[in-house]
């Protein structure tokens, strides 16, 4: 049987980084169904806020021609909301949210570290999204 013995400072130490809290911002064309898109994250701790939006939401017409256009309308009404209700409530706008459209739900609240607020929310979106997952292919959707 192998021993095998791990100390923390094995590991990579993230130094000035900062501590938040974050959840995923969702979007449900069809409520109640169980379609819904990764349209945004927001990261908040005690020194301010960061919400990361999806940057190619002009992509959903793939799914819905020339629907998306509403659909886009509603997730950027739904994202300036959000940033005001931030700004406002700070946390309580992710643990009890107040959506300006319908279509619009949020994540669990889950912690994170990272250089900044702005990372934390960027990675969290490249890595949950269908927008990130299309940024990072080179042949989807051309």
């Amino acid at each position: 049987m192998i021993d095998i013995s791990l100390d923390t400072n094995m590991f990579p130490q993230l130094h000035d980084g900062v501590r938040a809290r974050w959840a995923p911002v969702f979007f449900e064309p069809i409520s109640g169904s169980y379609e819904r898109f990764v349209v945004g994250v927001a990261a908040i701790n005690d020194q301010g806020f960061h919400l990361e939006w999806a940057n190619q939401l002009d992509r959903l017409t793939c799914f819905y021609g020339t629907d998306a256009v509403g659909a886009v309308s509603a997730i950027q009404i739904a994202g300036e909301y959000l940033k005001d209700d931030l700004a406002k409530r700070a946390s309580e706008a992710l643990s009890s949210p107040d959506p300006a459209v319908t279509g619009i739900g949020f994540g669990e609240l889950r912690e994170a570290e990272g250089s900044s607020l702005e990372s934390v929310a960027k990675s969290w979106m490249a890595a949950l999204s269908l927008c990130g997952w299309l940024l990072q292919s080179k042949t989807f959707l051309r």
